[in-house]
């Protein structure tokens, strides 16, 4: 059921439209985070569409829910699942791509194995993940939640505490990007870098752990993935982790799928310095596929 609005970037000829992307964004941001990506793509032909999940931006009741998750996600998937739908209803003739960022790229991953269709797959920022580390995570959080749920300051030094070992500057948040005026943006955002609940945590890690065992159900071999990052992005573990995430859809059978690493790239490379660089590659993948 959809219970908030869907954010769309319409083209300038609607009518005309090349296709859209359906984008799943990842966790302490929201779609304000992908405007200049929306006007961009979307001046080029290309609809591009997305909601904020529960517990982000403008999908609260009020700010004391702003990082408050407390079914492992399964509500906010069964949203983002409704919401796709109700975009490829209305966009009948053209078509529809997914595009999850970080967190939302594990999202992406479940609700394909779950049975969401697209004429392509686009994975940012994403890691293939280590089993007993998430095991661990999760029942470490399932532990901490029988005595209390509350902003978890532990898991937000765990998760992000070593992001910055390798840059420069005061920003505690200048692992996302290169780009100055995109990090004072994200920091001046009330609705941006929240520290998530505990319960938020334990869901993150259940998805993420369901994203080891992807391919099981159904592979989808024939459908079309695009896997970007970049080099220092901490959360593809600085491009390892992204390219055994390809390696393992290539293992998987997967026929048409590519991998492209930006050489300095961070880990919004949607809000890099060479963002445009980013949507043009894009764009050419996405026109070769519609």
């Amino acid at each position: 059921m959809l219970n908030t609005k869907i954010k769309i970037w319409e083209t300038p000829n609607p009518g005309e439209e090349k296709g859209v992307i359906f984008v799943i964004h990842g966790m302490g941001e929201y779609h304000k985070r992908y405007d200049d990506f929306g006007k961009y793509i979307s001046k080029k032909g290309y609809k591009v569409a997305m909601i904020d999940h529960k517990g982000h931006g403008i999908n609260i009741e009020s700010m004391d829910k702003l990082g408050f998750i407390d079914d492992n996600f399964q509500s906010s998937l069964e949203e983002i699942k409704s919401a796709i739908e109700k975009v490829r209803e209305e966009n009948q003739e053209i078509p529809l791509f997914i595009l999850g960022h970080s967190m939302g790229s594990f999202m992406t991953q479940i609700l394909f194995e779950d049975g969401v269709k697209a004429q392509g797959i686009i994975l940012s920022g994403s890691v293939r993940p280590f089993k007993i580390s998430i095991k661990f995570a999760y029942t470490l959080a399932s532990f901490l939640l029988l005595f209390r749920n509350k902003r978890s300051y532990m898991f937000d030094k765990i998760v992000f505490g070593l992001n910055n070992i390798k840059f420069k500057g005061k920003s505690k948040f200048r692992w996302l990007t290169r780009d100055e005026k995109s990090i004072e943006e994200f920091e001046k955002d009330p609705l941006c870098g929240c520290v998530p609940y505990t319960s938020y945590y334990r869901g993150l890690f259940y998805m993420i752990g369901k994203t080891i065992d992807v391919g099981e159900k159904e592979k989808n071999i024939e459908t079309p993935m695009y896997i970007f990052s970049g080099s220092d992005d901490p959360v593809g573990e600085y491009g390892v982790g992204t390219k055994k995430l390809y390696k393992f859809y290539k293992k998987l059978g997967y026929k048409d799928i590519e991998l492209k690493i930006y050489p300095r790239g961070r880990h919004e490379m949607l809000n890099e310095i060479n963002r445009k660089e980013v949507y043009d590659n894009l764009l050419k993948w996405l026109i070769r596929r519609s």
